[in-house]
C-alpha cells in the first residue's frame, strides 16, 4: 500500500487503539532529509526524543530536537520529522480519538472534539519531566502487556492528557487565517499525489488554490522545508522506489510512470537522492527480503 499525505491509520488493537514504534534516523549528512514526506492524520501524535538532532515540522513551525524534548502533533496538524545534524532516536506515540471517548457527547468525547476542531489546543514542544515520566510508565505497560495492562495503558493515557490540558495548553483557537492556510496547503499536497505522473509546476500548484505565485511559493516552503519543485520531485522518487521494489518493470517504464520524461535525468535524480543507481537500489532491497 501506498503512503499518503493523508495518513489513514488502523489499529490492531481495537480496545487499545493506539500505535508505539521507535525511530533511528541518521543525520543529514547521511540522508537527504528531503526523502521525508510531510503528512498528517486524524490522531493525536507523540513524539518523545532520546536522543535529539532531528528536525520536526509541525503546522508550520519547525523545531531542532533536544534529548528529552516530547513533541505534540494536534489532530490534522501537518507534520514530518526529518534528519538534522546529528543522529537522533525517539519513540512515535499514536493514539486514536476513540481512546478518549472519539465524537461521543460525554465530557471525554466534548473535550477531543474541542481539540480535533482546533477550539483549543496543545503546546507543539513540551519540556516537561513529568509528561516524559508519563510517556515511560505507557510505554512500559505496552511492552510489558502484563495482566491488564490494557487498564494502565487507558489509564496513564488519561493522566496524560489530563497534564497537557492543564499546563501546556493554547486556549485561543486557531485563526480563521491559519486555517485557510492550512487547507490550501493540503489541497496542493494532495493534489501532488493525484497528479504526479503530470507535468507539474509551481504556477500549476498555485493556480489550484487560487494563490499569487510568490505568495504560494513563500508559504510552501514555509510550511514544507522546501521548495515545490523539490517537493514534487522527492515525490516521484519516493513512488519509484516502490514500484522499483514492488514490480519488475524497467527503469525506463518507471521513470515515465512518475513523471520524468528523460530517464538519465531520472537515474540522475533518484542517485543523488538515495546514493545509488536505480537498478543497485532494486537489487540491494530485493536481496534484503530474501
Amino acid at each position: 500500500m501506498q503512503p499518503s499525505v493523508y495518513e489513514s491509520i488502523s489499529f490492531e488493537n481495537a480496545p487499545l487503539p493506539m500505535k508505539v514504534s521507535f525511530y533511528a534516523l541518521p543525520n543529514a549528512q547521511v540522508e537527504q532529509s528531503i526523502s521525508y514526506l510531510v503528512h498528517w492524520h486524524e490522531h493525536l501524535e507523540l513524539h518523545r526524543f532520546v536522543k535529539g538532532g532531528a528536525r520536526v515540522l509541525i503546522g508550520d513551525r519547525w523545531f531542532d530536537a533536544a534529548d528529552g524534548d516530547v513533541f505534540v502533533v494536534n489532530p490534522s496538524e501537518i507534520h514530518v520529522v526529518k534528519p538534522g545534524k546529528q543522529d537522533s532516536e525517539y519513540w512515535c506515540f499514536i493514539v486514536s480519538p476513540q481512546m478518549f471517548g472519539g465524537d461521543t457527547a460525554d465530557t471525554y468525547g466534548a473535550l477531543w472534539k474541542a481539540l480535533s476542531s482546533q477550539q483549543w489546543q496543545i503546546d507543539p514542544r513540551v519540556q516537561d519531566a513529568a509528561v516524559n515520566a508519563l510517556l515511560d510508565k505507557v510505554l512500559g505497560e505496552w511492552e510489558n502487556t502484563a495482566s491488564g495492562y490494557e487498564w494502565a495503558v487507558r489509564g496513564e493515557l488519561f493522566c496524560l492528557l489530563a497534564n497537557l490540558y492543564r499546563n501546556h495548553r493554547q486556549t485561543v483557537a486557531v485563526s480563521k487565517g491559519q486555517r485557510q492556510k492550512n487547507r490550501h496547503l493540503k489541497n496542493v499536497l494532495q493534489y501532488i499525489e493525484q497528479h504526479f505522473a503530470d507535468a507539474l509546476s509551481p504556477q500549476t500548484l498555485a493556480d489550484v488554490c487560487n494563490l499569487n505565485l510568490s505568495y504560494f511559493c513563500r508559504l510552501f516552503r514555509r510550511s514544507t522545508g522546501v521548495t515545490a519543485a523539490t517537493y514534487i520531485t522527492a515525490f516521484r522518487l519516493n513512488r519509484a522506489c516502490m514500484l522499483l521494489v514492488g514490480t519488475d518493470r524497467s527503469v525506463t517504464d518507471i521513470a515515465q510512470a512518475v513523471g520524468f520524461a528523460d530517464p538519465a535525468y531520472f537515474s540522475r535524480q533518484f542517485k543523488k537522492q538515495y546514493g545509488v543507481s536505480p537498478q543497485h537500489y532494486r537489487k540491494n532491497a530485493v536481496a534484503a527480503l530474501i
